[in-house]
């Protein structure tokens, strides 16, 4: 998300970049804006690999009201089965 100004005035600008997020979070962002009468628009563009070969693509953990980006995440079953 775009922490330059507050979410307010991105909002109110009307064209200010929201943020950098995996596409299905965005499409779900828009979609919600969209309900509201605000126009959107999404820029996509292919992510290069790092200088290391390694992809750039990141995913998105929501969990509540809360969110985690990363480049993978994992799940570790505890307790009993």
């Amino acid at each position: 998300m775009n922490t330059s100004k507050p979410l307010l005035s991105l909002l109110q600008s009307g064209g200010d970049l929201l943020g950098q997020m995996p596409l299905s979070l965005a499409q779900s962002l828009a979609a919600v804006l969209e309900l509201h009468g605000l126009e959107t628009h999404m820029v996509s563009e292919p992510l290069k690999p790092d200088e290391h070969g390694r992809s750039r693509q990141r995913k998105v953990l929501i969990l509540d009201e809360s969110y985690v980006i990363a480049f993978d995440f994992s799940v570790e079953y505890l307790g009993k089965a």
